[in-house]
C-alpha cells in the first residue's frame, strides 16, 4: 500500500489496499467507535449511534452497530478500527521553487486583509474574514498560503459546496503552479495522494486527522456545514494542535459570530468589492398568483416583461426558484417561447458542471436554478431574478449570496437583481438592509465612490 494515504488521515481496514500495513510499528490504531455510558460514539464523525442500527453479520456470526451519519464515507462498525500515521512523523521539506506564481495585484482593502491573515497565522490564531460577495477573497488568501507552504506546512482549503471547490481549484493551481495540489470531492475518479495543498469539500475532512497547519473554510455559513455538527467536528479534528483556521463568509451565521463575540475567533471586515463599485441592491417586484400562473402553463407578466428586457440587452440571466417542480414547469414553458436558450440545474443534476460551463460560454442564455448556485459561481454580466423570493427556502443569507452573483466583474459591475414576490418576507428586508449597510460602510471607509 501507498503509506501516503495514511499520513494525516484515519482509514478503516476496508479502505486499506494492503491489510498488513496496520501491523507496522509507526501506524497508530484506534477504535472506530467507543462506548460511553452504554452508548456507542463514532470516532470519525462524533455522532452517537442509533440503537436501531444494530445488525447481525452471518459471516462473523456476531452483532454490531454502524454509524448511519457518515455511512456515505464507508461504513463505520462498532468492532472496526481506524488507522493513522501522524503528520509530524513525516519529514516535510520547504519547497525550493517560487511558491506564489500569481501575477496580479491586490487592492488596498484586499492587502489589508492579506496582512491580517499573515499576522494571525504567525500567531496561530483563528480568523473570520467577513468580506462581501465579489470582494476577491481567494486572492487575499494567496500570501498566507504561500507563507505556510514556504515553512513546509500543509494547507487545506475546504468548502461545503462541490461547485465552489470546482471553481476554486483551477485558480489555486494557477496561483501555486509549482506546488502539488489535489481536489477531493465525492464521486471523483482520481485516487488520493499526499500533497502539501488540498482543496476539498467539508465532507472529505472526515477522513483527515491532525493533518493541516492551516485550514481555510470558505462559505462557512453554507449548507451542509453550517447545520451539521459532524462536519464542524471534522474541521476541528483536521487542524494540528499548533495550527489555525481561517473562516471565510459574506454572511457569517450565529455560531461563527458567537465565537467572535467570545474572543475565540478574531474578525476582520472588507465591505467593498475589488473593482471598487457598490453591491447591487435588489429591487422588490410584486406579482400576484405567481405559482398559479406557472401551473396554468403561462409566464407571469412581471417575469415575462423582465426576461424580454434582459434578452434585448443580450446579458445572461439566472432565475432562482425555491422548488424543483416549479422550476421544471417554468423551464417547459420558457423552452416553448425561447427554444435552445433555456436550461436548468439543481443538486441532483449529473451534468451540472457542463451546463454551468455552457452558461459561461454564452451557449445558455437563461439558466434556471435552485439555491445550489447561490454562491461560488461567477458569470460575467449576469442579471438575477429570484422567483417567489418570499419562499421559505430563501433566508436572508441566501438572498444576499444570490444578489452577489450580479456585478462581480469590472466588465459589468452593475446589472440588476429582482426579487419577484407575492408578499415581502422578513428575509427579503434583512437581505436588502445588509447590502445597503455594507455599501454605506464601504463609502464611509472610502473604498467605493
Amino acid at each position: 500500500m501507498n503509506l501516503d494515504k495514511l499520513i494525516g488521515r484515519r482509514l478503516l481496514t476496508k479502505e486499506l489496499d494492503d491489510k498488513s500495513v496496520k501491523d507496522l510499528p509507526f501506524v497508530n490504531t484506534m477504535p472506530a467507535m467507543i462506548k460511553i455510558n452504554g452508548e456507542y460514539k463514532c470516532m470519525r464523525c462524533d455522532s452517537l449511534i442509533d440503537k436501531g442500527t444494530k445488525t447481525f453479520d452471518p459471516i462473523r456470526k456476531k452483532y454490531f452497530y454502524y454509524c448511519d451519519n457518515c455511512i456515505q464515507m464507508n461504513r463505520v462498525d462498532s468492532d472496526e478500527h481506524l488507522f493513522h500515521i501522524k503528520e509530524e512523523d513525516v519529514l516535510r521539506e520547504a519547497p525550493t521553487d517560487k511558491i506564489l506564481t500569481w501575477k496580479g495585484k491586490l487592492t488596498p482593502g484586499q492587502e489589508k486583509i492579506s496582512n491580517e491573515l499573515l499576522e494571525t497565522y504567525q500567531k496561530r490564531e483563528d480568523l473570520l474574514v467577513h468580506a462581501v460577495t465579489g470582494a476577491g477573497k481567494t486572492e487575499m488568501l494567496f500570501a498566507v498560503i504561500a507563507q505556510a507552504l514556504k515553512e513546509g506546512a500543509r494547507v487545506g482549503i475546504a468548502s461545503p459546496r462541490i461547485d465552489v471547490c470546482l471553481e476554486l481549484f483551477p485558480r489555486i493551481e494557477e496561483a501555486f503552479s509549482t506546488t502539488d495540489a489535489q481536489l477531493l470531492y465525492g464521486g471523483q475518479t482520481e485516487d488520493y495522494r499526499y500533497t502539501p495543498l488540498v482543496v476539498a469539500t467539508t465532507h472529505q475532512l472526515l477522513r483527515f486527522y491532525q493533518a493541516f497547519d492551516l485550514l481555510i473554510i470558505d462559505e462557512v455559513d453554507s449548507f451542509p456545514y453550517a447545520y451539521d455538527p459532524s462536519l464542524n467536528f471534522a474541521a476541528k479534528n483536521v487542524v494540528r494542535t499548533d495550527g489555525c483556521t481561517v473562516f471565510l463568509s459574506a454572511t457569517p451565521n450565529a455560531q461563527v459570530m458567537s465565537d467572535v463575540a467570545s474572543g475565540k475567533t478574531k474578525r476582520t471586515i472588507l465591505s467593498a468589492r475589488y473593482h471598487k463599485h457598490a453591491l447591487v441592491v435588489p429591487k422588490f417586484i410584486f406579482s400576484n398568483k405567481l405559482r398559479e400562473t406557472i401551473n396554468d402553463g403561462s409566464i407571469p407578466r412581471s417575469l415575462a416583461k423582465n426576461i424580454e428586457k434582459f434578452r434585448q440587452e443580450k446579458w445572461p440571466l439566472l432565475i432562482f426558484c425555491g422548488e424543483i417542480k416549479l422550476m421544471e414547469k417554468l423551464e417547459k414553458i420558457l423552452n416553448k417561447k425561447y427554444p435552445g436558450e433555456i436550461k436548468s440545474v439543481h443538486a441532483g443534476s449529473s451534468d451540472r458542471k457542463e451546463i454551468v460551463e455552457e452558461m459561461r460560454r454564452g451557449e445558455v442564455k437563461i439558466l434556471l436554478t435552485t439555491t445550489i448556485l447561490e454562491r461560488g459561481v461567477t458569470f460575467t454580466g449576469v442579471n438575477v431574478i429570484v422567483l417567489e423570493s418570499n419562499h421559505r427556502v430563501f433566508n436572508s443569507s441566501s438572498l444576499v449570496q444570490i444578489s452577489g452573483r450580479v456585478g462581480r466583474k469590472v466588465e459589468r459591475y452593475d446589472g440588476e437583481v429582482l426579487f419577484i414576490h407575492d408578499g415581502v418576507s422578513e428575509a427579503m428586508k434583512l437581505a436588502r438592509k445588509e447590502i445597503v449597510e455594507m455599501n454605506n460602510l464601504a463609502r464611509k471607509e472610502r473604498l467605493i465612490g
